[in-house]
């Protein structure tokens, strides 16, 4: 009886503070996003098209490809009456090369107040929404430009299976699985961002875990991962300064360590901006030695 009283206690008392936390307006619903179709020529050694061949993989590309990228963003928020702040985004893709993203696959719920902001849901980490990079070049139809790796992933120039290209110069290895961060209001320039991912396992499009390859430690199939990071931004006499350096580790069944560092740069001034980030990939595997993986950009 006295752990129902308790019980009954607490449900009482969660449902007051429901109640008093009651949002002053309804939420208000607004449709964003961006749209963009690449076309590209490319043209592939002959040398590699016959080692594809003789390896049974094939060696006839197509010289000219298209692709799309584009997504559509439902984005919707209001304030409670104790002055906190609650928005939900949801993500729409279409187009590219993976027929399993063509669907809602990022969504997000956050808190935000004087203390600064809390978001859970799939999509970046809070290293990812502090950092630099270089600018985005060739802008895409309602907004953003290349991302990251866009055109390094093999879409038009074939990536022999040996080498690790495309990554992104800031963490994003959780692959989309749900985490929860925290990042701070700004103090004298200074932001501080921190992220916990109970499971950044990568899965197929099927939902089933992959195996991750002890020897390429490449910034994905990572288990538990939590990591932090600084950012920085200021205007000193029309020059606008962004940095950002940050940390994270995982838990991995295959490697015995996994660390991965950020750290980016982007200067502004009347229009003009320069910038460029770093990122490092280093896993120590089961038999001591390391093997690491750069980005730049």
């Amino acid at each position: 009886m006295k752990k129902l009283l308790i019980g009954t206690s607490a449900l009482v008392a969660a449902m007051t503070l429901t109640g008093a936390a009651s949002a002053a307006e309804p939420l208000k619903l607004s449709v964003g996003g961006f749209g963009s179709v690449f076309a590209g020529y490319a043209s592939q050694q002959s040398e590699y098209k016959k080692a594809l061949r003789d390896a049974g993989k094939g060696g006839e590309v197509s010289a000219v490809d298209v692709k799309g990228d584009n997504e559509l963003h439902f984005k919707a928020a209001t304030t409670l009456d104790n002055g906190l702040t609650v928005s939900v985004k949801y993500e729409l893709e279409a187009g590219g090369t993976d027929e399993g993203q063509k669907s809602v696959d990022n969504y997000s719920i956050s808190l935000g107040g004087s203390f600064g902001t809390v978001v859970a849901g799939t999509g970046d980490l809070a290293l990812a929404m502090i950092a630099n990079r270089s600018p985005h070049m060739g802008g895409r139809l309602f907004g953003a430009g290349l991302a990251d790796g866009d055109l390094a992933t093999g879409v038009w120039v074939l990536k022999p299976e040996s080498v690790s290209g495309g990554k992104a110069t800031l963490v994003n290895s959780h692959s989309d699985n749900e985490s929860i961060s925290y990042v701070s209001p700004s103090v004298v320039g200074f932001t501080f961002g921190a992220s916990y991912v109970p499971d950044g396992t990568e899965k197929d499009a099927a939902g089933k875990k992959l195996k991750h390859n002890p020897t390429q430690p490449n910034g994905t199939n990572t288990m538990e991962m939590y990591g932090a990071g600084i950012g920085y931004e200021d205007n000193f006499g029309g020059l606008d300064v962004k940095a950002d350096i940050g940390w994270a580790t995982a838990d991995n069944d295959a490697v015995d360590s996994h660390n991965e560092y950020q750290a980016g740069l982007q200067m502004s001034y009347s229009g003009v901006i320069v910038g460029g980030g770093y990122r490092l990939i280093e896993g120590k595997k089961a038999d001591k030695t390391k093997d690491n993986v750069h980005a730049t950009s």
